[in-house]
């Protein structure tokens, strides 16, 4: 089988919340994209991103960062500053920060987010970032800049 087989494979898994065995073949994806494409490949990155939402699902937040990190290494090598993918991989960074307690760090990457967001336009996205910075900030006895 070659990645994107494993990927679906994996997909599929995750849908019918099979996270174990989807986790299993985003694996074997992973290591298949690494030795054909490199680390900082964007299919690479796409399946760090899986990796991270299924430690994100079973609550393995440091894991889930590890790989969304990875994840947006890799994305921005290729993607231009205001890439909606960009966005999207550091909302999800915060997200596993903010399962951490590492709100700094979540708030951080929120921002990056949302700065991302309002460049290209992405209005939901950038309110729902809002919130969420707004959540961490309150949560952490400070208001909003």
């Amino acid at each position: 089988m070659n990645a994107n087989e494993w990927v679906r494979l994996g997909k599929e898994a995750q849908a019918n919340g099979l996270l174990d065995q989807a986790m299993d073949y985003y694996q074997q994806a992973l290591d298949e994209r690494i030795q054909v494409c490199g680390e900082y490949h964007p299919e690479t990155s796409f399946i760090y991103s899986d990796i991270g939402s299924i430690f994100f699902k079973k609550k393995n937040y440091e894991l889930a960062a590890q790989n969304m990190y990875q994840a947006l290494q890799g994305f921005h090598r290729v993607c231009s500053p205001d890439h909606p993918l960009l966005a999207q991989t550091c909302n999800n960074l915060g997200l596993a920060l903010t399962g951490q307690g590492e709100f700094d760090k979540a708030i951080q990457f929120f921002e990056r987010a949302l700065q991302i967001a309002r460049q290209s336009g992405m209005q939901a996205m950038a309110d729902e970032i809002e919130k969420k910075i707004k959540f961490l900030f309150s949560r952490m006895g400070q208001s909003a800049a």
